[in-house]
């Protein structure tokens, strides 16, 4: 990066919140966190590191971008770059008003939720994808990083039945009494395994309603593919199969996404990171074309 000159994704095109159709920002905090591995509030600054490492081309004076097979042309969307963890909500909810598509990269996953309050004081009816190797379901120890579900769905507009889970395996019994109470569809590996990610895919799209956003921690996906995060489970998704989610589930974003829990510390030659931004950028560019609902 040139000295002095504001570090952002490459692929967001848009010089202006004005007029982008998706508006992407950080969140350098994991004031949520209990995890014992420290270091997630570096993730924004780490994927967007990696973005302009590994998929910036650059020749002489001029440079492109290196898109996945999923994504192509010019994304519209504008790095704000990165916000208070305190001002969220408010900055969400501007974003849903100007029908702008939020997409978030963090910093723990508690930051989920003050996303979301600003998307419910504002959508009359909505529901989410949680895409984690935990369900984040107990409410018993207060708001954090492990309560993220359990505060969503204390939301007023949201709604569980219509919501769903991939890729969860590792499930306190507490949280499995929580799901089974508020009705989220449930598809742990067993079920993605078995079936494969195509049907999974496409079942989960057949459940999703209108109003949309998708949350990925990257835990979700085995370490052996992410090894930058903070709580890494054995037997997760490929990177393959959740950028296959990002741009097949991304085109029913009609809210936002976000990518949670990159932990640089312990990643491996950027790859953690870069595959955030490449979650990212897939997830972009199958909702571009979307529009978000008025208030």
């Amino acid at each position: 990066m040139a000295k002095g000159r504001k570090l952002v994704f490459p692929w967001c095109a848009s010089p202006s919140e004005k007029y982008a159709d998706s508006v992407i920002f950080g969140v350098a905090s994991e004031r949520g966190s209990r995890a014992p591995r420290k270091g997630s509030s570096g993730g924004p600054r780490a994927a967007r590191a990696a973005a302009e490492k590994f998929d910036l081309v650059k020749r002489g004076k001029s440079s492109s971008i290196m898109y996945t097979g999923s994504a192509s042309g010019s994304l519209n969307c504008y790095d704000a770059g990165d916000i208070q963890k305190v001002k969220i909500e408010a900055f969400a909810r501007r974003q849903v008003l100007n029908k702008r598509v939020i997409g978030c990269v963090g910093g723990d996953h508690s930051i989920t939720y003050d996303i979301l309050k600003g998307v419910d004081s504002c959508v009359g009816a909505w529901s989410f994808v949680y895409i984690d190797a935990h369900p984040d379901c107990i409410g018993s120890a207060g708001r954090y990083y492990g309560s993220v579900v359990h505060d969503i769905l204390a939301l007023k507009n949201v709604k569980p039945k219509s919501s769903l889970m991939i890729g969860v395996r590792a499930i306190e019994e507490e949280e499995k009494k929580g799901i089974e109470k508020a009705g989220i569809k449930f598809i742990g590996m067993d079920r993605i395994i078995e079936e494969g990610i195509v049907a999974v895919s496409k079942y989960a799209r057949s459940m999703i309603t209108n109003n949309v956003y998708v949350s990925v921690d990257l835990d979700s996906v085995d370490p052996a593919f992410a090894p930058g995060v903070s709580t890494p489970v054995p037997g997760g998704l490929t990177a393959r199969e959740i950028l296959y989610i990002a741009s097949t589930i991304g085109k029913s974003v009609n809210l936002g996404f976000d990518v949670m829990e990159l932990n640089p510390k312990y990643d491996a030659g950027g790859m953690t990171a870069h595959l955030a931004s490449l979650i990212m950028m897939n997830m972009a560019c199958a909702a571009r074309k979307r529009r978000q609902p008025g208030p």
